[in-house]
């Protein structure tokens, strides 16, 4: 075995038999944060393609908002308030672990890093019954999948980017299959209007 790979097994090893969200490394880089993101909002450009008996295309524009600790609001026009409630209880990597039970449940290796899988419920009533997601660092789009009490399933991949000290979602694509209404939804995120305070208080363990 070479120097380099000698040093690299025990490190994959570590790394595939952690079982804390404060090892996955993208939530790692959101607690290590220097400062504490009260909140931001952005406006929100989202392609839809619908699919029920014939295909409609048209786009979507509006308003995402966040507040510490767990709080998501999507303002669109032309989306009814139930599926602008139901995008905020799916929420982002930052509002996961206040809002589900979430835990690792194992791990892979993929183009030579770490993916982190995880299984979660909700912490409050919500029409979500479930949901799995495979997680690794900023450089690696998340992968997530939430199962609806009716049925209905979503199938997202979410890109994320820095802004200033930040990690906020970039990018998202969907898949939908609620109500019998398939939907193809692709979404971009910004310019972020951000709300921070300066503080030295420690974080709750993820």
């Amino acid at each position: 075995m070479s120097i380099c790979g000698g040093l690299t097994a025990p490190v994959l090893i570590a790394a595939l038999g952690a079982s804390s969200l404060a090892s996955v490394p993208l939530f790692a880089s959101i607690r290590s944060e220097p400062s504490q993101l009260q909140g931001y909002s952005a406006p929100v450009h989202a392609d839809v393609t619908l699919h029920k008996l014939f295909r409609f295309r048209f786009g979507l524009d509006g308003t995402i908002s966040y507040k510490h600790p767990d709080r998501l609001d999507l303002t669109m026009n032309r989306v009814p308030p139930k599926y602008q409630r139901l995008f905020a209880d799916l929420g982002t990597p930052r509002t996961w672990p206040a809002t589900y039970n979430l835990q690792v449940t194992g791990s892979h290796l993929a183009a030579g890093r770490v993916v982190y899988e995880l299984a979660g419920t909700p912490r409050r009533p919500s029409d979500v019954d479930h949901m799995t997601a495979e997680v690794s660092d900023l450089s690696t789009p998340v992968r997530a999948e939430w199962y609806l009490h009716d049925g209905g399933t979503i199938a997202m991949t979410i890109e994320s980017q820095s802004v200033g000290d930040y990690i906020v979602p970039q990018h998202e694509q969907a898949d939908i299959d609620v109500d019998g209404f398939k939907v193809h939804c692709d979404m971009s995120f910004g310019p972020y209007r951000l709300d921070e305070r300066n503080v030295a208080e420690s974080k709750s363990a993820l």
